[in-house]
Formats: C-alpha cells, structure tokens, sequence
C-alpha cells in the first residue's frame, strides 16, 4: 500500500497532465459530437427529403454549355472543413468542425446520388 501512495505522489506531476489531458480531449470530443448532430439535423430539416426534390434551401446548380454541375451541400461542407482546419475561416473550433461534418454527413448517407456532380 505504502509502495503505491509513493508512486502516486512521485508521479504526481505525471498523473496531473494525464487527468488534465483526458478531461480537455473529453470535452472537445463532446463539443464535437453535439456539433455533428446538430450539423445533421439541421441539413436534414432544410435539405431536399429524396433525391431531386427542393428543399427549404435551394440546390446550388451551375450551368456550363449543355453540363450542369450540382454544387452538394456535403461538397460545401467538405470543402468548409478543410478551410477551417487550416484556419482560414473564423469558425475553427470542435464544435464547428462538428458541425461542418455533420452537413456533410447528411449530403452522403442520405442521398443515393451523392457522387453524382457532372449532369448532361
């Protein structure tokens, strides 16, 4: 017994970084968590309910010549969480990280033509 109360007040230090380490990964991996629901609901109310069909926000769709190149919102959303993983973007923390991934989450498991960009 003696022989453990040494160790835990010579590692003390040691012990103090890790309890420290896993409350601040705990709650950073939790502000994301609630931002990835959140994101998902939130795209699942105003996206499209299947494929093709209008949402309460408008798909954003580009005409070149005879193509039109569907915008996905997950295509946003990706691009949106590159941009804020290298701090582009004000909005950098977990929970809009989360957020981000969230959208686009719900753009691909959703949706059966999540791949399909380029129309004729």
């Amino acid at each position: 017994m003696w022989a453990k109360i040494k160790f835990l007040i010579k590692n003390r230090k040691i012990l103090l970084f890790s309890a420290v380490l896993i409350a601040l990964v705990s709650f950073f991996a939790t502000l994301a968590a609630v931002g990835t629901t959140i994101g998902y609901f939130m795209s699942k109310y105003f996206a499209g309910k299947k494929e093709g069909m209008c949402g309460k926000i408008n798909s954003l769709i580009l005409k070149i010549g005879e193509y039109k190149v569907h915008i996905h919102h997950w295509v946003i959303g990706l691009s949106l969480f590159f941009l804020s993983i290298f701090e582009i973007l004000p909005f950098h923390g977990p929970f809009s990280q989360g957020f981000i991934i969230g959208i686009t989450l719900q753009g691909i498991f959703d949706y059966s033509d999540w791949y399909k960009i380029i129309k004729r």
